[in-house]
């Protein structure tokens, strides 16, 4: 699987990590910079360039809209696609960064539908833009046949000429030598002989040029297909197609864990609950026993005292009618 790698830069590490999270999640490696000055001179530095550059707007120093100005002027890095991410969504603010050179605007905090229809619109501006490189990569070849032709054809040219001089000299010896006998059969057998070999010649020179047109040819040609292909987006969407299958794969997953501990959860709060009541009503009981309790012998008392009360008065009563009586028998005597 080719690997991706996204340049991130803000000045905000947990911007910088929350976004990375997403872009590693669609096998991105993530290089980031905490600002936009240390971002170009990474770029400028670094011998493989990024496939993206995610840069934020408000950032100390040089702002994000100043630095893919600057990027954009640099020929060595106007190619590499830049997002802008941002926290403002106005028109305006979609024209300033479009107008700095941006290849689109990615909201702040950014979303994960969101990144994933900004990385698919961005694979298909990079497959509708490959018919070109391949017609590009296709006149490069024609090129490199025209020149391999240039570079052998003369060398032929002279060599069949050197080959047709030396015939020509033998053919005027044989002639010279047999004027006087008639050896016009030995003539033609010498003609053939030497058509022959000028034949071979030919082919041999055939086979060379093939050769070295090979050579010369496969390799370009090969690395033509190679880049065909990385242009056309098939790694890009087939990434794309495994990461889709997985995300669902995982939404399943995750659904099944939280459908179970949603359960779990429900019958251990159900279990507290149920506890938590066991113990306040047994609480209440105690307290409710304790105060009737209380309650019983403050009655216990006060019955006690009226008792009491209730028992001297009686003994002075009859201590009363006692002395009444005696009294009395005192008066009659």
């Amino acid at each position: 699987m080719q690997t991706k790698t996204a340049l991130v830069v803000d000045d905000s590490r947990v911007a910088r990590l929350t976004l990375g999270k997403l872009l590693k999640s669609h096998q991105f490696e993530v290089v980031e910079q905490g600002s936009a000055e240390e971002a170009m001179s990474w770029l400028q530095q670094t011998p493989t360039q990024p496939d993206i550059v995610f840069m934020d707007v408000m950032m100390g120093g040089m702002d994000g809209l100043a630095a893919t100005r600057q990027l954009k002027a640099d020929p060595n890095l106007a190619a590499l696609p830049v997002i802008i991410c941002t926290g403002k969504d106005t028109d305006a603010d979609l024209e300033q960064a479009l107008a700095s050179g941006a290849s689109a605007v990615l909201p702040k905090p950014p979303a994960a539908d969101a990144l994933q229809q900004l990385l698919d619109d961005i694979a298909q501006t990079a497959s509708e833009a490959a018919p070109d490189a391949t017609a590009s990569s296709a006149q490069s070849e024609v090129e490199l046949l025209a020149a391999v032709r240039a570079a052998l054809l003369p060398e032929i040219e002279n060599k069949l000429a050197a080959s047709l001089s030396a015939l020509q000299q033998q053919i005027d010896q044989q002639k010279s030598a047999q004027q006087s006998s008639g050896g016009l059969d030995a003539l033609q057998e010498i003609g053939e002989k030497l058509s022959g070999s000028v034949q071979s010649q030919l082919e041999e020179f055939k086979h060379s040029l093939s050769s070295q047109a090979d050579d010369l040819v496969s390799g370009p040609a090969a690395q033509a297909v190679d880049k065909a292909v990385d242009q056309l987006g098939l790694r890009d969407k087939l990434e794309t197609l495994f990461e889709n299958e997985g995300r669902q794969w995982l939404n399943q997953q995750q659904a099944a864990v939280r459908e179970a501990l949603q359960q779990q959860l429900m019958q251990d709060m159900n279990a507290v609950i149920e506890q938590k009541l066991g113990d306040f009503q047994a609480r209440l009981a105690n307290q409710q026993e304790t105060e009737q309790q209380q309650l019983l012998a403050e009655q216990q008392q006060q019955h006690e005292a009226i008792k009491s009360q209730l028992v001297l008065q009686r003994n002075l009563s009859f201590g009363a009618a006692g002395l009444a009586v005696l009294a009395l028998i005192v008066a009659l005597v």
